[in-house]
């Protein structure tokens, strides 16, 4: 009796014991899944940010350059690339929220470098102005990339006003723009595809 007892006693316990065994494959199969979906979905949004990245402004872009070269994706743990992606986007948001005025070195459409003043509105237009104050271009971002070119509505004086009440030399006034309509700006998709 107390042999059959103990046995009872042994089998419920080995049966406990297994339950919670097959609970802890089954969660770490769940585990498993779940980190083979985040990085399949890492891998997705760094090839989303490689295509974005030609399309912004170039102080953006370079930006991104920069924090993209810091660190070596091949080998950083999910939770680096997850802040590298916030960090990523919040420059984005940051640069998108303002207005932002920029002396660079850019290469011009002729393919020639050149010192110029840049004022940016959002991520999705800009404008420079040479710094002898001859030359001006406006700068858009397409679904080819951030390119700049030729506005003959767009005056000199119009940029230079502009950027002077960007570094508030001169009061804030209102200031028409010229924009030219690109036939890809309905078209242009600037989605990150967050799920």
């Amino acid at each position: 009796l107390q042999l059959k007892t103990l046995l009872q006693q042994n089998h419920t316990k080995g049966s406990e014991v297994e339950q919670k065994r097959t609970q802890l494959l089954a969660l770490q199969t769940d585990m498993e899944r779940d980190q083979q979906q985040l990085k399949n979905w890492l891998v997705m949004q760094f090839t989303k940010v490689n295509n974005l990245r030609d399309r912004l402004p170039p102080p953006l872009a370079k930006q991104w350059q920069i924090m993209l070269q810091e660190t070596d994706l091949a080998v950083a743990s999910e939770g680096d690339k997850l802040a590298l992606l916030l960090s990523l986007f919040i420059k984005l948001n940051e640069f998108d929220q303002r207005i932002a005025f920029v002396q660079s070195t850019i290469v011009t459409p002729d393919q020639h470098e050149k010192l110029v003043k840049q004022l940016y509105l959002g991520i999705a237009r800009g404008w420079y102005i040479s710094l002898d104050g001859q030359e001006v271009f406006e700068g858009l971002a397409t679904d080819q990339g951030w390119i700049w070119q030729k506005n003959d509505a767009l005056q000199p004086g119009d940029i230079s006003a502009a950027i002077a009440m960007v570094e508030q030399q001169t009061e804030a006034a209102f200031i028409r723009l010229p924009l030219q309509i690109n036939h890809n700006d309905a078209l242009l998709n600037i989605e990150v595809g967050h799920e």
